[in-house]
C-alpha cells in the first residue's frame, strides 16, 4: 500500500526524526570523521544505556531481530533436533530462527483475547528434547511469565531456558519488570516502525549473565575469541553498525513518553469501538503496542471494515494474516500441539490500524469517525 497516497498512513517514519534531523545529521557527521563504522564508542554506548534501560546487566547489538533471536538461542545451548515451544501467530520471526540452527519449532496456542500464549498449554507441549521455551511478548502486551514458569518448575523442567522475544515491547513493565529482563535473555527488534526504530535493520540481545553475554559478542562476530580464531560454532556476522546505535540512542529517553502517547491512542480507539469488537491493550505500562490491532466479531465484520477504511484513505494491515506452521515452505517442519483453533481464528479476525506517535489529531479523529461506525 502507498501511504503517501492516504488520508492517513498507517505508519510514517519520517515524522519521527522531523524535528532531530540535524542533530542525527551531525552525529553521523562527526562520525564520518572518526571513521570507525565497526562497533566503537557509539556502539557501546547504546549498549550501555539500552541494557540499564531493561534493567539488564548487559546488552549486545545485532544485525536485526531475526538475527537476535538465532543466536539468543544457540548461546542458551539450542542446537539441531531440539525443539523450541513457540507460538505460531507472531509473524514467522521465530519459527526462522528455530529452523536456522535445525530447532524443530512446537507450536501451542495463545488466549483469544490477549493473543499471548497460554501457559496452561506448554504442559502437553514439554517433552524430552525441549530445550526452550520462547515467550514472545505480541502486540505490546506482556506474557505471562511468572505462570510458564510454574508450570517448568510443577513439571520439574527448570532445566529448560526461558528467553523472550521482546521484538514489540521496548519499555513494557510488568510488575515493576521490564520486558527483557523476566527470562535468561530477551532478543529486541529495531525495525524502523517498532517502538525504539532505527533507520534500517538493527537488533539486540540483553541478559543478565556475563558468560552469555560474551557468548554472544562471539557469535556475532564468526564465533572468534580473537581475530581470525573461531572457538564456537554457528558464529557469524551479526553486528548493529555505530550509525544506527546514534538513531537509537537519540531515541531512547524519549522512548517511555511515546510509549505513553500510543496508549492514550489505543486508549481513544477503544473507547469509540463499536459493539464485539475488542482492541489488543491495557491502560498501564504492561502495553507499548507499536500497533493497534483489532479483534472483529468475525472475518465478515473484519472485511467490511478493511472496505470502509480504504475508502476513507486509511492504512490499515493484518498481523499475521497466515500461522507459521501453515506457511508452505515450513509445513512439517514443526510440531503443532492441538489444533490451534484459537490461533487460526485470530488470523481471521485481527485488523492493525495506525498507531504512531506522531499521528495529528485530525488524523486521529478520521480513524475514530470509522471505528464508530464499523459493525
Amino acid at each position: 500500500m502507498d501511504q503517501s497516497a492516504l488520508v492517513v498512513p498507517f505508519n510514517d517514519t519520517r515524522r519521527r526524526f522531523a524535528a532531530s534531523r540535524q542533530v542525527l545529521l551531525d552525529a553521523w557527521e562527526r562520525l564520518l570523521v572518526r571513521g570507525v563504522f565497526i562497533g566503537g564508542p557509539a556502539v557501546a554506548s547504546f549498549e550501555q544505556a539500552f541494557a540499564a534501560y531493561c534493567g539488564a546487566a548487559h546488552c549486545v547489538g545485532l544485525g536485526n531481530g531475526t538475527d537476535a533471536l538465532e543466536i539468543m538461542l544457540r548461546a542458551v545451548g539450542v542446537g539441531g533436533g531440539d525443539e523450541v515451544i513457540v507460538v505460531a501467530n507472531a509473524g514467522g520471526y521465530a519459527t526462522s530462527a528455530c529452523l536456522a540452527i535445525g530447532a524443530v519449532p512446537v507450536y501451542v496456542d495463545v488466549n483469544l483475547n490477549t493473543c499471548q500464549i497460554d501457559p496452561a498449554t506448554i504442559d502437553e507441549a514439554i517433552g524430552p528434547k525441549t530445550k526452550a521455551i520462547l515467550a514472545t511478548h505480541l502486540y505490546g502486551l506482556m506474557c505471562d511469565v511468572a505462570e510458564i514458569r510454574t508450570r517448568m518448575s510443577i513439571l520439574g523442567r527448570q532445566d529448560v531456558a526461558l528467553v523472550e522475544d521482546c521484538a514489540q515491547a521496548h519499555g513494557a513493565r510488568l510488575n515493576g519488570d521490564r520486558a527483557g529482563g523476566l527470562g535468561a535473555a530477551a532478543a529486541f527488534s529495531f525495525y524502523p516502525t517498532k517502538n525504539l526504530g532505527a533507520v534500517g535493520d538493527a537488533g539486540a540481545v540483553v541478559c543478565n549473565d556475563a558468560e552469555l553475554a560474551a557468548r554472544i559478542r562471539q557469535l556475532r562476530q564468526y564465533g572468534w575469541s580473537n581475530k581470525y580464531d573461531v572457538v564456537v560454532p554457528g558464529g557469524r556476522n551479526s553486528r548493529i553498525d555505530p550509525f544506527q546505535t546514534i538513531v537509537l540512542l537519540h531515541q531512547l529517553p524519549n522512548l517511555d513518553e511515546a510509549n505513553a502517547i500510543r496508549r492514550r491512542i489505543c486508549g481513544l480507539y477503544a473507547d469509540n469501538l463499536g459493539a464485539g469488537w475488542k482492541l489488543v491493550h491495557a491502560d498501564d505500562a504492561s502495553f507499548v503496542g507499536h500497533l493497534a490491532v483489532l479483534i472483529a466479531p468475525d472475518a465478515a465484520a473484519r472485511s467490511r471494515a478493511r472496505d470502509m477504511l480504504r475508502r476513507r484513505g486509511i492504512g490499515h494491515d493484518i498481523h499475521y494474516p497466515v500461522l507459521d506452521c501453515d506457511q508452505t515452505g515450513w509445513r512439517g517442519r514443526g510440531r503443532v500441539v492441538g489444533d490451534l483453533a484459537r490461533s487460526r481464528e485470530l488470523t481471521q479476525r485481527v485488523l492493525s490500524i495506525p498507531c504512531f506517535a506522531e499521528l495529528s489529531v485530525d488524523e486521529l479523529e478520521q480513524v475514530v469517525d470509522v471505528l464508530r461506525a464499523i459493525r
